[in-house]
Formats: structure tokens, sequence, C-alpha cells
């Protein structure tokens, strides 16, 4: 539960495990209630799928998170606020957890630049736009199914892994090797072409070399022909490729369009 000063509502009809949850720093009424009024409308199409707390400011959110000692599965971050702003709390959420989902919101676009150097989702201009926004809610809480859930096979052990999970996965030798996002490395048997032509067919995965095929959500930036990856990681990027991952992945980053 939040704090009993904070304002918590849950979309949707279950409040049981498996939502999708997300903590909104917003001090601003009117755009918070339009925030909220979007949020509604896309549980509706979406029952039991979204928890949402919102906060007034950075310290009400950095207290709960000290006291529960837990993270949300997104944070939507307003830049200007009263005490730390948004840009300095995105910085500590992620020095604190690598893998966090940081949305920025702002009424100007002057931090894009600054806010995907980060290694933010997305940069969201006020008022936000409906479509934009279930694009993005569509993106972040892909719900694994059985045709797309990853089966590794290790000698008699099984795995059976969703794709949102994964940050990347690379060929290795004759094995292939699956890194999540949890920290965990799973080797398994198999074709690397079959694994990555699976991963492959989602919007967020893309081929970096023929042996390694990459989870977007996780990047955090691209340098030369290196890929920085949120926990830290450097990968090689194929030169073959280069281009059109670069193509790629800013249209993944600017996907229904930010107007800057």
């Amino acid at each position: 539960m939040c704090h009993e000063k904070l304002q918590q509502f849950k979309l949707g009809d279950k409040a049981g495990t498996g939502m999708f949850r997300i903590a909104i720093c917003e001090d601003e009424a009117g755009d918070k209630v339009r925030l909220q009024e979007q949020l509604d409308a896309y549980a509706k199409q979406h029952p039991g799928l979204l928890s949402c707390c919102f906060y007034k400011e950075a310290a009400e959110l950095e207290e709960v998170l000290l006291r529960q000692k837990t993270n949300f599965d997104a944070y939507f971050l307003d830049i200007m606020m009263p005490g730390k702003n948004g840009v300095e709390l995105a910085r500590q959420l992620k020095a604190d957890n690598g893998a966090a989902n940081i949305i920025f919101l702002s009424s100007v676009s002057d931090y894009v630049e600054e806010s995907y150097a980060m290694g933010a989702v997305y940069y969201m201009l006020k008022p936000v736009q409906q479509d934009k926004l279930f694009a993005l809610l569509d993106k972040l809480t892909v719900l694994p199914t059985q045709e797309n859930m990853l089966v590794l096979q290790d000698g008699n052990r099984l795995h059976k892994v969703e794709p949102s999970n994964v940050i990347y996965v690379e060929a290795m030798g004759k094995r292939q090797r699956c890194h999540l996002a949890s920290g965990e490395i799973y080797d398994s048997n198999g074709q690397f072409k079959d694994l990555a032509a699976q991963l492959l067919q989602l919007p967020y995965f893309i081929k970096a070399h023929r042996s390694v095929v990459v989870n977007m959500y996780y990047i955090s930036d691209l340098k030369g022909t290196d890929l920085c990856l949120k926990n830290g990681e450097i990968l090689p990027i194929a030169r073959s490729v280069l281009k059109e991952l670069r193509q790629r992945f800013l249209d993944f980053c600017f996907e229904g369009g930010t107007d800057g």
C-alpha cells in the first residue's frame, strides 16, 4: 500500500499478483487529473493489469521505496517538481536499480537528449496525448502468452522465460546463453537462429550481431559500434547492421512521436 498521505488507485477489477505497478510523480493538479483519467480509460480495456500510485514530489516516493524496500515496474516523472526535480530523481532510481523503466513528463522538449542519455524509456510531452500513452503502456505491459514464452532446455532441466525479462541472448558455440533482468543467466541447448527468430518477432528485440539479439528496453545508449546496456555491459554492434540498428532504436524511442 502507498503512504496514507499519498493518492493510490488500482486500475481494473483484480488486486492480486501480476499487476504492473506504476509510480507517478506529478505536482500539477490538472496534469495529474488528466493522466489519471487516461490511465483509468486504459484500465477499462485491460482489467486487473495496472496498479498506480501518485506522488506530489520526489521525497514522498523515496520514502515509500525506502520503507517498503520494493521497486515499481515503471516510473512516470514530471521533470519540474518542488525539491528534487525529475532528472535528479531518475538518476537516483537508476543508481539503485539500473533496469528501472523511467518515463519523463514535461511541457518542453529541453531535456530529451539528457533523458535518453541516462536510459529513459520515453519522453512524453504534456499535455499527455491518450493515444501515445496507450501505445507506451502496450509496450511496457507486454503480457507473455504460451506462444511467445521462451522454453530453454539445459540437459534435463527446462526454464520457462518471459521475453520481456530477457536483456539479450547470445550464441555460445553450439549452445546459447540468455541474460535476464534478474541477473540470472541460462545456458541452453538448441539452435541460436531459432531462438533469435522467435525473439525478433517481437517489436522490441533487435539483432546487434549475427550472434547477439538485444531487448531495446534495456539499451541505455549507442556509442559508435558499442551498444551500452542499462546494467553497465557493453556489446559490439556489427557494422553491417549499425545503420539499421540506430534507426530502429531511434524509432523505438520516439515511436508515436514526442514532438521534439
